[in-house]
């Protein structure tokens, strides 16, 4: 049976009141997260991995065999996240690593491939990475 070694999140530290995102609300309390300029799905992805890995500490990076990142908003065009962010990471050359994109289920897609990919018995640590960027309208 598959369950979680460790997982690590990531929101952006940018904040926004509601009442300037909706003027009309403006006695609903709280802010919102927002990505700023220099944050990204992927930024977001790496930062909650680095997490993940630091609290799975007697799991090596070397264990990983597979990654797999899910968004709705991709950042690049042709390239694959998931093996950039396996470069970045430091994880081993030649595992598999896939994204899934253009669907709001990627990220609970990617839950059950890495399931499947487990009870296959092929694959033993898999690195499941989720991140999207949200604008919210601003007034109405």
């Amino acid at each position: 049976m598959s369950h979680l070694l460790a997982y690590g999140i990531s929101l952006p530290r940018f904040r926004i009141e509601n009442r300037v995102l909706h003027p009309d609300l403006g006695k609903k309390p709280g802010s919102r997260s927002v990505i700023f300029a220099d944050e990204d799905p992927v930024t977001l992805a790496f930062e909650a991995a680095g997490r993940c890995l630091e609290d799975a500490a007697e799991h090596r990076r070397e264990d990983i065999d597979a990654v797999i990142f899910a968004t709705t908003t991709p950042v690049f065009g042709n390239r694959y996240h998931a093996s950039f962010l396996a470069d970045l990471l430091e994880l081993p050359q030649g595992i598999l690593a896939m994204d899934l994109t253009a669907s709001p289920r990627s990220g609970t897609d990617a839950l059950v491939l890495a399931d499947n990919l487990i009870q296959s018995g092929r694959f033993h640590n898999v690195l499941v990475l989720a991140a999207d960027m949200y604008f919210p309208p601003v007034g109405d």
